[in-house]
């Protein structure tokens, strides 16, 4: 047990965090405006693990790429917004074509971001995606993503096709397979500053996954439940 505190305590800070409403900086608040952070949580959460939800794989990928270390709501949202309009279509080959004929500067006009690092980050995901199967469609983005959600296993991380790509931490790792099904959680800043400030947990990125796994377990909600309660009552109050 990571936790000290008691059973009951948990559940006082897991049911005040949740009942506090959203504010404007709250990670999701385009979408959830109006509502009290558990509402929020368990939305975005079962949003995550509907695995028939209509997604394009390609523009979840650079979601998640250009989500590191961003002010998600000012920084992201609102390019993600735009692709989705402008590419309903696009596969995995169709980005790999994209960013094979456009260097990092030149693909800002189509995710928003001068960042080299992310670009090649982006980059080589693609590559080693497509190498898991022959995805012709949307659909079959999805598929082979699901597939390999749910067979990668953070201990095996280092070895893993994806997570051994460099700049692809713990957190980018874990985004990912949240984004495609898996109920876990993603150990970011937001959640490591509510298990420091409201559980005195001063943790790592693997202690820190299973401390939320902890407290899932005893507040009985669901690990990606408790991970969105933290983002976004971390968001919108720290």
């Amino acid at each position: 047990m990571l936790l000290e505190k008691t059973a009951a305590e948990i559940n006082d800070i897991v049911e005040r965090l949740g009942n506090s409403p959203m504010k404007e900086k709250s990670h999701g608040i385009h979408k959830f405006k109006g509502m009290k952070i558990i509402d929020a949580a368990k939305n975005q959460a079962a949003d995550f693990l509907n695995v028939e939800r209509h997604i394009i794989p390609a523009i979840t990928l650079m979601d998640v790429v250009l989500a590191a270390n961003r002010d998600y709501n000012r920084q992201v949202q609102p390019h993600i917004a735009r692709i989705k309009e402008d590419y309903t279509h696009l596969t995995f080959k169709d980005l790999q074509k994209m960013l094979s004929t456009k260097d990092y500067k030149e693909f800002k006009n189509v995710w928003g971001h001068k960042d080299e690092k992310k670009y090649n980050t982006l980059k080589t995901l693609v590559e080693k995606i497509l190498t898991l199967g022959d995805s012709v469609s949307i659909n079959e983005d999805y598929e082979i993503m699901k597939n390999w959600a749910e067979n990668a296993k953070l201990d095996k991380r280092k070895n893993d096709i994806l997570g051994s790509i460099k700049n692809v931490g713990v957190a980018t790792f874990q985004h990912l397979r949240i984004n495609f099904g898996i109920d876990t959680v993603k150990p970011d800043q937001r959640v490591k500053e509510i298990l420091e400030k409201e559980f005195n947990l001063k943790l790592s990125s693997e202690k820190a996954i299973l401390a939320v796994e902890e407290i899932a377990h005893i507040t009985g909600f669901k690990v990606i439940e408790i991970d969105q309660i933290f983002v976004k009552y971390a968001s919108g109050y720290y």
